[in-house]
């Protein structure tokens, strides 16, 4: 279904699909339009720094957890570890995701009556789509407790789905009243349970089926334990709004779920690449190499994306229409100036890191690709990050898919016909990525205005041409403590580069933090 085409903050006419015919008592009303005037000039308490440090702590929590399972798990264990835990993450992704991004983008708005109608239908969708892979899970358990030990591990993998997508749907709600503290608090605490019993589990049970399932039980208990009490459910839609509302809020989840899918699927298409150019063994430093740089730069983006898509959703809903291009602008912005010093960094220790981290067999292919590994994975995250979650914001996610598609869809050619030669693979990701860049700011011009950054931009670029050269001038760059002087150097040029040109209007950032 085409998006609306609604001003934003604006209702959209019945036919649309928001509009209710039955209007709520005058008091009622006069209570929520109160409600979100307060919303709207209400300041967040909670800083974004615990956000977005929940968000980098959950990220490295599931790093961790990539590299201690191998090794508390025999290989066949863990393999089935491996695949499992893949199907249940898409399995939620397929289920939920597009249910997310509705509550982020519409579980707070400037109509009063449509959030309610909104609210009220996303919650049964919820409700409904849980209880069907609940059902599912307890009828693979119940074959599985006759001796069927696959169909045991089918309903594991149905019940991590289910709490995966049902604590997702929570945390985006708790992003979308900007209730960053409760935000935090569930992310941190999931991530400590995921970890503590997954590898108690592996450490003591030794099966795949145990780790998920420890996995599993993190995310409703994580809900348990930081839960706070919210005001009353939103009142009920009436029949003849909630199909319209539906099928409006499914055709906004639904392209705004596959491109992040679409997005998922550039990393496995390009190990598909890499193992049919160079072989399994030959392509195995290669594949090291942009895996490791888009996990590095990834991490950086999601963290700064959780409070800026937030703040942009905000002025969308409450803010005047003259401030939704600087906002715009200023997502871009702070994005770039985190992704690029991101991408620089990661690019500038390489060498120390590989001497300690990576195997000797592995090193020559990862040193002679991780340039264009990292500058790949930089161009992507910036279009994840910067660019997509703006079409999210002015609800155009059917043109929100055509970056992504046109990555993917180079790639996939690629696949299918092979690439002229087995040295330019690592350059062909880097122009697959430049022209999903370009393919989605040229959709996002043509969806609205935008007061482009520049001076910003240049600064942060500016900030790491100083990193590329602070290194330089320490001569010591092997070994442990060769990473750590690169990575301190290059981090403090870039930093005291950014106060001094105040590089996003970062002085008054760190003014309000030291406070």
């Amino acid at each position: 279904m085409p998006d609306t085409g609604a001003p934003v903050g604006v209702a959209p006419d019945p036919s649309q699909g928001f509009a209710i015919d039955k209007q709520p008592d005058e008091f009622e009303l006069k209570r929520s339009e109160a409600s979100e005037r307060g919303a709207q000039t209400r300041q967040p308490r909670a800083s974004g720094l615990a956000v977005s440090s929940s968000m980098i702590a959950a990220s490295l929590a599931g790093l961790g957890l990539s590299v201690s399972v191998p090794l508390l798990l025999p290989a066949t264990e863990y393999a089935v570890f491996a695949t499992a835990w893949a199907i249940g993450q898409l399995i939620a992704s397929l289920s939920y995701e597009w249910m997310r991004y509705s509550v982020l983008r519409f579980g707070v708005g400037a109509d009063p009556i449509g959030t309610r109608s909104r609210r009220h239908v996303l919650a049964r969708l919820y409700i409904a789509v849980t209880a069907i892979l609940l059902i599912g899970a307890a009828a693979g358990a119940v074959i599985g407790a006759n001796g069927h030990g696959k169909a045991m591990l089918a309903a594991i993998v149905l019940l991590f789905a289910a709490a995966n997508g049902a604590f997702d749907g929570h945390q985006a709600l708790s992003r979308a009243e900007f209730r960053d503290a409760d935000f935090a608090r569930g992310r941190l605490l999931r991530t400590v349970l995921s970890l503590v019993l997954s590898l108690a589990a592996a450490r003591f049970m030794g099966n795949a089926a145990a780790v998920l399932l420890g996995l599993a039980v993190s995310f409703p208990l994580a809900v348990a334990i930081s839960h706070r009490r919210r005001p009353s459910p939103p009142a009920p839609a009436t029949p003849d709004a909630a199909w319209p509302t539906l099928r409006f809020l499914f055709g906004f989840g639904l392209f705004a779920a596959l491109g992040s899918n679409l997005s998922m699927l550039v990393p496995a298409l390009q190990r598909m690449i890499a193992v049919g150019e160079f072989g399994l063994a030959a392509s195995a430093g290669t594949t090291l190499a942009f895996d490791l740089a888009q996990k590095a730069v990834s991490v950086t983006g999601l963290a700064v994306n959780v409070v800026m898509m937030q703040r942009a959703i905000r002025v969308a809903e409450f803010g005047r229409a003259e401030d939704q291009p600087r906002q715009a602008g200023r997502q871009i912005a702070v994005t770039y100036a985190f992704v690029a010093p991101a991408t620089t960094g990661f690019y500038l220790i390489a060498a120390p890191f590989a001497q300690i981290m990576v195997s000797d067999g592995l090193r020559a292919a990862y040193l002679a690709t991780i340039g264009p590994a990292c500058l790949s994975a930089g161009l992507i995250a910036f279009r994840l990050f910067a660019v997509d979650p703006l079409f999210v914001v002015r609800q155009r996610t059917r043109a929100g898919t055509l970056g992504p598609l046109a990555t993917a869809g180079i790639l996939a050619a690629c696949l299918w016909t092979g690439l002229p030669s087995a040295a330019s693979y690592a350059w062909v990701m880097v122009g697959a990525a430049a022209a999903g860049l370009a393919v989605a700011l040229i959709a996002l011009l043509r969806e609205g205005r935008i007061d482009w950054p520049w001076p910003d931009l240049a600064r942060a670029t500016l900030g790491c041409l100083a990193m590329a050269i602070a290194p330089a001038l320490w001569a010591l760059t092997t070994g442990i403590s060769g990473l750590a002087s690169v990575f301190l150097l290059s981090a403090a040029a870039y930093v005291l580069t950014a106060l001094a040109l105040d590089t996003g209007g970062c002085r008054k950032t760190v003014r309000q933090v030291l406070q």
